[in-house]
């Protein structure tokens, strides 16, 4: 978990879109964050990782913070374009992420899962958890424009 919040920017977020937490929704978010990120300005190769991430994200909110698939709750995304790249909030309304699960798992012990939190951080130029919350999660997801300086 990054030490340093990305606060939201000021005023209202560039593009929005709230889905039922249902598997099949996660091809729609991505799209959708796929389309807006193009008209940013990314980089294909960046966007990839940025789409593959926002799917663990998604994923993980669906089956540990639902349970599972739930047309009843919520995934809500919003991104902003930044001078410098593009901001990607997904919130979720579902059970906190345990403190554990935001550690890097531990590479010398095989195990089936539990990796989709680490190659989501992996994949972006910033991220920040909240779980401040008391029922509910969003992670904040930035990704850097071609030649934009590192944060």
């Amino acid at each position: 978990m990054s030490t340093t919040a990305l606060p939201l920017p000021d005023g209202p977020a560039r593009a929005e879109l709230t889905l039922g937490a249902l598997f099949l929704n996660v091809r729609i978010a991505r799209h959708w964050a796929g389309e807006q990120a193009r008209e940013i300005g990314l980089a294909e190769l960046d966007i990839e990782g940025l789409l593959l991430a926002l799917t663990e994200i998604c994923t993980n909110s669906i089956l540990h913070a639902y349970g599972g698939e739930r047309a009843d709750r919520t995934l809500s995304l919003r991104i902003w374009a930044l001078p410098d790249g593009l901001l990607l909030s997904i919130r979720d309304e579902g059970s906190t992420i345990p403190a554990a699960a935001l550690e890097p798992p531990d590479m010398s012990v095989p195990r089936t899962g539990g990796y989709g939190l680490m190659l989501a951080r992996t994949l972006t130029d910033g991220w920040w958890v909240d779980t401040s919350r008391r029922l509910g999660n969003e992670i904040r997801l930035f990704k850097r424009l071609p030649g934009a300086p590192p944060i």
